[in-house]
């Protein structure tokens, strides 16, 4: 058997700058180990194709008119990952991505659509409960999940100067709004610039205006214009300026990774919260809100070399750690599993497993009737529960062995869930796929229906089933206390 095919769908060029492809390249570079990559794009330049050969397996060339929708679509057998990064993938066409029967991942910069996903990886460290999502989707949220190219996930320099006389200056692949010549011709006038080190993409289209402007400067500061560096050459031109003015983009979370000063600010709106979560938190990074107002003078300058001096030569708190392709290996591992996993509704002929399961020790100890549980108890509940228009029951299993239940009741606007996981299964990430299986299954049922809430009780002492409520976005609202034990409610909206 070959290994898992993931398809990474995104494009860049002049209109919607370089960040979408640069990113899920970084997202391929972290997963094409384990993973069969395919990379698919619209109207690649000999750039793109060079970048996209150099980390994949396959390309996929789509048209670039309207067309490139259906076509994708005409690519996928069901037995896909398929990563999305752009802000055109609507709902509607996530689903039809869904209805093939693939695993879903989007990259996520705005959180301006609900999302049907599996996966929806932000690298924003923002509120869970501003994302509009189906109630399996998963969100993986912060610096923990950045996606930046390996040579970014190692340490820069420990010591630097406070010279502030080089200044690296990058608007992206694209610069849609030509700041880069702008802020070169403020840069020009600072008498303490010696050096100016500019950033170019194969988009950016006002290169002209770039060599016109360092033709005529004055011939006192010396500037070198690099255009489509790769991530070797680009991180050791990053490891030699004395400060940075970037966008609030990946560009800005490269330059962090390697602890260098940075002004930085947006200056489009998905620029916006990640300007936003930096403000005023780490000395090293200035946060100048609107690029497209910003004036760079001596003042700012200064400014920010007083803060890192009087911060002394210290690294900053670690903003990223250079985890991220482990977490991100590992959720992807996850999602393929699934495919492996079978699930059906409980029979009559369950009543011994049921059973079973439900007088294992641990299971017990984390009930809430922790007393052991007669079979003809338990045969008089299973019936019923069949029976029941209120309750639907769930068994998992994988190459024809039992993983677990999950069981859900209605009561009233409530849905509450009870699942379990065969002790065979346990500790290897089972809970968390099984359940994220359930609550997808009864939203496709459309079992949800007339409910407002999903809910379920957890026993504090049982750590691995709360991480699994959390792993899905539960919200832990309040506790409640069975015979004397203390229990987490955790809840979902519908």
């Amino acid at each position: 058997m070959g290994k898992p095919k993931i398809i990474l769908r995104a494009d860049g060029g002049a209109k919607i700058g370089m960040g979408h492809f640069i990113r899920t390249l970084a997202l391929a570079e972290m997963l094409k180990d384990g993973y069969h990559c395919i990379y698919a794009t619209k109207n690649p330049s000999a750039y793109q194709k060079e970048e996209i050969e150099r980390i994949c397996h396959d390309i996929i060339e789509l048209p670039e008119n309207e067309d490139h929708y259906q076509v994708f679509l005409s690519y996928l057998s069901g037995d896909e990952i398929v990563i999305l990064d752009n802000y055109y993938f609507d709902t509607d066409y996530q689903i039809k991505i869904k209805k093939k029967g693939c695993k879903l991942v989007c990259i996520d910069d705005m959180h301006d659509k609900h999302y049907v996903a599996d996966l929806v990886i932000n690298h924003t460290p923002i509120d869970p409960s501003l994302f509009s999502s189906a109630i399996y989707t998963r969100l993986k949220l912060g610096f923990d999940y950045v996606l930046l190219r390996k040579h970014f996930l190692r340490d820069g320099p420990s010591k630097r100067g406070h010279d502030f006389k080089h200044v690296l200056l990058g608007f992206g692949g694209a610069d849609l709004n030509n700041l880069t010549n702008r802020i070169l011709i403020d840069l020009l006038k600072i008498d303490i610039i010696e050096r100016v080190d500019i950033l170019v993409g194969n988009a950016f289209n006002n290169l002209d205006e770039l060599y016109k402007n360092v033709a005529s400067s004055s011939g006192l500061t010396k500037i070198s214009i690099h255009k489509d560096l790769d991530a070797k050459s680009l991180v050791e031109i990053i490891n030699n300026v004395d400060f940075a003015i970037v966008p609030a983009s990946t560009i800005l979370l490269e330059i962090i990774s390697q602890d260098i000063p940075v002004i930085t600010g947006y200056y489009v709106n998905n620029q916006i919260e990640l300007a936003g979560s930096l403000f005023n938190k780490y000395p090293r990074v200035h946060v100048a809100d609107n690029l497209n107002e910003l004036l760079i003078d001596k003042t700012k300058i200064e400014s920010l070399r007083a803060m890192i001096t009087a911060t002394g030569n210290e690294r900053n708190e670690k903003i990223i750690d250079g985890e991220s392709p482990k977490r991100i290996v590992k959720e992807f591992n996850y999602l393929s599993r699934e495919f492996q996993i079978r699930s059906r509704k409980a029979i009559q002929d369950d009543v011994k497993l049921y059973f079973d399961w439900v007088n294992e020790k641990a299971v017990r100890e984390f009930s809430i009737n922790k007393a052991e549980i007669a079979f003809e108890d338990h045969s008089s509940w299973f019936n019923n529960k069949l029976l029941s228009e209120d309750t639907v029951m769930y068994i998992f299993e994988e190459s024809g062995s039992p993983i677990g239940q999950v069981r859900f009741d209605r009561e009233g606007e409530n849905i509450y869930i009870a699942y379990s996981i065969d002790k065979k299964f346990r500790g290897k990430g089972f809970g968390k796929m099984v359940l994220k299986l359930a609550l997808e299954k009864i939203l496709n049922e459309k079992i949800v229906i007339n409910s407002s809430f999903i809910v379920g009780k957890v026993q504090l002492e049982n750590e691995a089933s709360s991480k699994v409520f959390i792993e899905l976005n539960f919200v832990s609202t309040n506790f409640e206390t069975h015979d004397g034990v203390k229990y987490y409610v955790f809840k979902k909206a519908i």
